[in-house]
């Protein structure tokens, strides 16, 4: 996918953006520091997520959309790629969010694609090979089964045309997505602030692919004790692609 720079003016909001959200999450991480459980994380996701989103409200509202955004229920072409990327705090958020799933049966499937991916990913890996190209393991049925606590990057990507995402996913070319840049560079910017937070206090926060980082998160029972010490627990599931972006 090719990428287009945003027109300069028109993004003011992007660095007091990424430093309020920078302060915010070291802020609570400090304040934190001493309990050692993580407990704090998902209410401060919640947080961020809704600080990024009322801003994104806000800069719509002032600078609308100059066409209709195609994106709407069902539509998930752009589930399919070789990364995620997420902060550390979110995919813990988004573990804690399935560790409370009531369906068990549904839930040991959905665990079982995140681990499968997970093992296809760290092959590639070893084998040096670029990244090759899947589905989300948190689909079910076409849509996104963690909506709700889904990842920044998800909330912010969006498109113009439904039709050029679906030859993005079939990859028989290659394809630039327009979209509303203001809501994607809104999401960039406050992940930017989550891991200058996470880092300003001794948190790894560095982007991390979140299939990969979900297993060890929901297999490792003392992840999220461990990084909340310090230790980078996600290192093997750092992200390894640059985050694509959308013009417009």
């Amino acid at each position: 996918m090719t990428r287009r720079a945003p027109k300069s003016g028109l993004f003011d909001y992007v660095a007091p953006l990424e430093e309020k959200t920078t302060a915010i999450v070291a802020g609570a991480l400090g304040a934190t520091a001493d309990s050692g459980d993580g407990t704090g994380l998902e209410a401060l996701v919640d947080a961020v997520t809704g600080f990024m989103e009322g801003l994104a409200s806000d800069v719509a509202r002032r600078q609308p959309p100059p066409r209709p955004i195609a994106c709407k229920k069902g539509c998930a072409f752009c589930c399919f790629g070789a990364e995620v990327h997420a902060s550390p705090p979110e995919v813990f958020r988004i573990a804690a969010y399935l560790d409370r799933r009531p369906d068990g049966k549904k839930k040991t499937a959905l665990i079982t694609r995140i681990a499968d991916v997970a093992a296809a990913k760290a092959a590639d890996r070893a084998r040096m090979t670029a990244p090759a190209v899947f589905p989300c393991p948190l689909l079910e049925a076409g849509r996104c089964s963690v909506y709700a606590v889904r990842p920044l990057v998800c909330r912010g990507f969006n498109s113009y045309d439904a039709g050029t995402c679906e030859r993005r996913k079939i990859g028989g070319e290659r394809v630039t997505i327009e979209g509303y840049a203001h809501q994607d560079a809104i999401a960039q910017a406050t992940l930017r602030g989550v891991q200058r937070g996470c880092a300003e206090v001794g948190r790894a926060g560095v982007a991390v692919d979140l299939a990969p980082a979900l297993h060890i998160a929901l297999t490792e029972p003392d992840a999220r004790r461990r990084w909340m010490a310090g230790e980078d627990v996600f290192w093997s599931a750092r992200a390894r692609l640059r985050h694509e972006t959308v013009a417009g």
